[in-house]
């Protein structure tokens, strides 16, 4: 391998594509090929007795997808400008299937260079501090990754209960 393709393949190795979104005015991210599509709102179906953090159900293509209100279960306030805008989702790609996260507002597929990773700040809420694997300072704001896996797990008790 020459010395030019190994640097060129080295940059593109230290950067990652983060799909990102807004919640309550905050950016997240998470891995865009986790990212199976954006959704305008669809119709929820509400599940009786389930927690407010799942509001209910949608009808992709014939698919059932539980949806999780994930402003509510990282515990981020409504704001005044969020009433006003149309929330989209997100179809989420996880270990045991496919989950649509609720959002306020898409954002961009931005490439992150890994050198610009921070451990998340101990200022942060700890509903948020818990599934954010790194922060990065971006141009004017900062992106907080959030850990998939970490995700899951605080996410799994809850879809049993609300079951």
């Amino acid at each position: 391998m020459n010395s030019k393709f190994q640097d060129k393949f080295q940059i593109m190795a230290d950067k990652i594509k983060y799909a990102t979104f807004v919640l309550s005015g905050i950016l997240f991210g998470i891995p865009a090929t986790k990212i199976q599509e954006v959704l305008e709102l669809q119709t929820i179906v509400p599940v009786p007795l389930s927690r407010r953090t799942f509001p209910g159900m949608i009808n992709l293509r014939g698919q059932i997808l539980p949806v999780v209100d994930l402003r509510d279960h990282l515990q981020l306030a409504d704001t005044e400008s969020d009433s006003e805008v149309e929330r989209q989702m997100a179809v989420v790609r996880f270990p045991d299937g496919l989950l649509t996260f609720l959002i306020d507002r898409v954002g961009a597929i931005v490439d992150v260079d890994t050198a610009l990773y921070e451990e998340p700040s101990e200022t942060l809420k700890s509903s948020i501090r818990e599934v954010v694997n790194h922060m990065c300072k971006l141009d004017r704001q900062i992106l907080l990754v959030l850990d998939i896996d970490r995700l899951a797990r605080t996410l799994t008790p809850q879809l049993s209960a609300s079951a």
